[in-house]
């Protein structure tokens, strides 16, 4: 669990960090960060899956999946705003929802 928490953290800056370079059109170092970003983003999607907890439910892990897909959409059309977007207004929620279930359990 004491993974997680760090691993929340870090996610959480990293997305503050890709999230403001996408809306201050610093596509080229948002893009840069991006890939291990989404591999530390799906082990984290992975730990959530794994850990027994009641109130990660399936509506966080679905919140989740729908901001991978925005994100690779998002990629793919080279929209960088609604990526920015993501980032700052769908995927830092959802994070700090995740914070804030765990720091409920200590």
């Amino acid at each position: 669990m004491n993974d997680i928490k760090i691993n929340i953290e870090d996610l959480k800056s990293q997305t503050l960090i890709i999230g403001n370079y996408f809306q201050c059109l610093e596509e080229k170092k948002a893009l840069s960060l991006i890939s291990e970003f989404t591999n530390d983003l799906y082990n984290f999607y992975s730990e959530l899956i794994n850990v027994n907890i009641q109130e990660i439910d399936n509506k966080i892990l679905l919140s989740l999946n729908s901001c991978f897909n925005g994100i690779i959409e998002g990629i793919k059309n080279e929209d960088y705003i609604c990526l920015g977007d993501i980032f700052i207004y769908r995927l830092l929620p959802i994070i700090n929802e995740v914070e804030n279930i765990f720091s409920q359990l200590v």
